[in-house]
């Protein structure tokens, strides 16, 4: 649905069937908000039912040389992959160090910026926290989310052990914990709440899977599958493939990046993002459609190495 200017809004006092329409214009707005401030971290993105077979249609490959990201904002349509040679280590390539960092990113609809996000990693004393924070505003809507993930690697694995988001702006605040106890095999949620979720030991949550897949590449894979706890608990299936390499035009400047898209989804909705090799493999883009509508893009605007120890 096509945005409304102010002054077609203010036509809606007319009459009440002109108030209910405004009305389910602001819902409906509302509700995209939400689903762009949720699908910032990847993980988020197009959280759907239980995974289907039917494979999510993809981009026709361009043979045209890459298009750099202006282009594709005047298109609403990322740039087309150009290579599917080898892009990533091979299964015998040295692990690099997992190092702390820090990514800030500009979040844009349409080529217009609709606020900023941040992604991070540090060291705790037990092992890792991986965050995230956004700030987006929309029309007269505003978002401000923070995740944390606490977690641990074990012999190249991520596992997490708790989940907490919270968001606050237009509409209700939210928070939501979602805790894995490994030791009894349970999933709790705020105050201890046991969940009848079976145990599997490679869940991942709503963050960490993107860290998981970042050990993964660094492995040589290039075709993933994860099980991913939501916020509330339940299970959902994430599948990605390697489909390119590309070279990126980004607010950070031009970076060479792995194209990873998502796929086992319902075939309107397309999420593709990139990661850079040479920044440990961290996130640089993140772009989503629906129903060939781009709902947003996510370029990375700074990056830079850590070494701060959290208690």
């Amino acid at each position: 649905m096509p945005l409304l200017s102010f002054c077609t809004l203010n036509s809606y006092h007319a009459s009440t069937h002109h108030r209910t329409q405004r009305t389910a214009y602001w819902q409906t707005l509302r509700a995209r908000l939400i689903t762009l401030t949720a699908s910032l971290c990847l993980a988020g993105a197009v959280t759907s039912a239980t995974a289907q077979t039917t494979t999510a249609q993809t981009t026709t490959a361009q043979t045209s040389t890459l298009q750099t990201t202006s282009e594709s904002a005047q298109t609403n349509m990322p740039p087309t992959a150009s290579s599917t040679a080898q892009i990533a280590p091979s299964a015998s390539a040295q692990l690099s160090s997992l190092q702390p960092f820090t990514a800030d990113y500009v979040v844009l609809r349409e080529g217009k910026a609709h606020g900023t996000a941040q992604r991070f990693l540090q060291a705790t004393a037990q092992g890792y926290e991986l965050g995230y924070r956004s700030k987006i505003s929309w029309l007269v809507f505003d978002d401000d989310r923070q995740e944390q993930s606490l977690l641990q690697i074990e012999q190249g694995q991520v596992r997490p052990y708790r989940y907490q988001m919270q968001r606050e702006g237009s509409g209700p605040d939210r928070r939501y914990v979602v805790q894995l106890n490994r030791a009894t095999q349970q999933i709790l949620q705020e105050k201890n709440k046991v969940l009848t979720t079976p145990w599997r030991d490679d869940y991942q949550d709503m963050l960490s899977f993107m860290l998981q897949l970042t050990l993964d590449l660094q492995r040589g894979q290039t075709d993933f599958h994860y099980h991913v706890l939501n916020r509330h608990g339940e299970v959902r299936e994430y599948r990605y493939k390697v489909t390119g390499e590309e070279l990126l035009s980004l607010p950070y400047g031009q970076i060479k990046a792995i194209r990873i898209e998502r796929y086992g989804q319902s075939p309107d909705k397309q999420v593709i993002a990139w990661v850079a090799p040479s920044l440990q493999y961290n996130l640089v883009r993140l772009w989503q459609s629906e129903e060939n509508v781009e709902q947003f893009d996510v370029q990375l605007k700074q990056h830079s190495l850590t070494t701060t120890t959290t208690k």
